[in-house]
């Protein structure tokens, strides 16, 4: 059941060590910025700029919402199997929600940096839409993982033949 949720035996390794190393997640952000460099850079007028970096802290405060959710679903559910998880995967739950807050935090300011960037830093400012744009959605994914590991958790010990221990391949 765990390798089918997980998509097959090399996802499990994949998903295994991102959760592991959720600084993995800055992968996206690079190759993004890397590639729009590359590409020379294009960026909108200043609106369409202004537009994009007040949707996107927006949408990072939103995901900080969805992440302050699930983080309470995690550490206040009293079913066995959640707890059983907290306890084996102390560490790894541990740096996957540090690593979640302070990213998303630094991708909720980073819009607010682009714009108190002004006129003369434009091109940059479109920059750091991409970069944020990419932290914004690694951690939305992330969130997403997790709370759907949680539920999954939850949901499994109404099934009696799937009761049993915590698999050691979630992390």
């Amino acid at each position: 059941m765990w390798r089918a949720y997980s998509g097959g035996e090399g996802m499990a390794k994949t998903v295994g060590l991102m959760l592991r190393h959720p600084a993995l997640d800055c992968t996206a952000p690079l190759v993004a910025l890397i590639v729009w460099i590359l590409m020379g850079g294009p960026f909108p007028d200043r609106t369409a700029t202004d537009l994009m970096l007040t949707a996107l802290a927006s949408a990072g405060g939103l995901v900080m919402a969805v992440a302050t959710f699930a983080a309470g679903m995690v550490y206040q559910s009293s079913d066995e199997r959640v707890v059983q998880m907290r306890r084996r995967y102390m560490n790894q739950l541990r740096r996957n929600w540090t690593w979640i807050f302070c990213s998303l935090l630094v991708a909720t300011l980073m819009p607010l940096i682009g714009m108190a960037l002004g006129e003369t830093f434009r091109q940059w400012a479109f920059g750091v839409v991409v970069v944020a744009v990419c932290l914004v959605v690694t951690n939305l994914l992330r969130v997403v993982y997790l709370l759907r590991l949680v539920l999954l958790l939850e949901a499994s010990i109404s099934e009696e033949h799937v009761r049993g221990a915590v698999p050691t391949e979630l992390f």
